[in-house]
This record gives structure tokens, sequence and C-alpha cells, in this order.
């Protein structure tokens, strides 16, 4: 009946939202453990990834969309080689380096990711 159908529908959706945000935390916590500027690690929802090194091929947060929504090793590649050109910082370090307010420190250097260290954090994630 028309009742049972939404009311299943409704629950595998929420299941499935419990999954994707459970996969982004993983995601953000692996590529963005502290702020290479402050060390600020309270949360992964204040932390960015800056681009120093190459062109921007695409935006790293949706490419964290992608992996959440299909976590294929090509979506996981592709997400890899942009977050190898970034380093990590907080909201607050990174919009004050655009302002011109911060610089970054001498031996802020992107952390180098591998397929394999993104796996094991999305393991257990669904």
């Amino acid at each position: 009946c028309k009742n049972c159908y939404v009311t299943l529908n409704a629950d595998a959706y929420g299941a499935r939202a419990e999954t994707i945000e459970a996969r982004r935390r993983a995601i953000l916590a692996y590529l963005a453990p502290r702020c290479s500027r402050c060390g600020f690690n309270e949360h992964a929802s204040a932390m960015d990834l800056h681009h120093v090194e190459g062109e921007k091929e695409s935006p790293v947060s949706d490419l964290i969309t992608r992996v959440t929504l299909a976590p294929t090793a090509h979506n996981a590649g592709q997400l890899l080689r942009e977050a190898n050109k970034c380093v990590p910082l907080c909201a607050n370090c990174h919009r004050m380096l655009h302002a011109g307010v911060l610089t970054l420190r001498d031996d802020a250097r992107p952390l180098r990711y591998t397929l394999v260290g993104l796996m094991d954090a999305l393991k257990g994630t669904g």
C-alpha cells in the first residue's frame, strides 16, 4: 500500500543519509586532520583545503560529494589528485589568508594522501 511504501522509502533514505554523512566526516578527517597554520582540530566542519600547487581542476568539495555518494577508485583518485595540491587550513586561517592578513608558514606543504589511506578512513562507514 502507499503508506507502507512511504514508510519504507523514508527509512531507506534515513539510513543512506547517515551513511553519506559518516563518509563525509571520515573523508574530511583524513584530508584535513588539523590546520597547518594554527593546529586547530576541533571539528571537521571548520576545515578547508587551500590550493597551493598546480591548477585547480575541480572544487574539492564537489569531489568529496562524489566520493560520499559513490566511493569508487576512480572518484577517490580524482579527489586525492586534487587534495594533494592543497594544505589543510581551518576556516578562520583560510579566510584570513585570502584577505591578506596571514601568510602560510614556510613548512606548510600539502599532505600526501593515498588511496589505501582514504579507503581505510572510509571502512565501517557503510
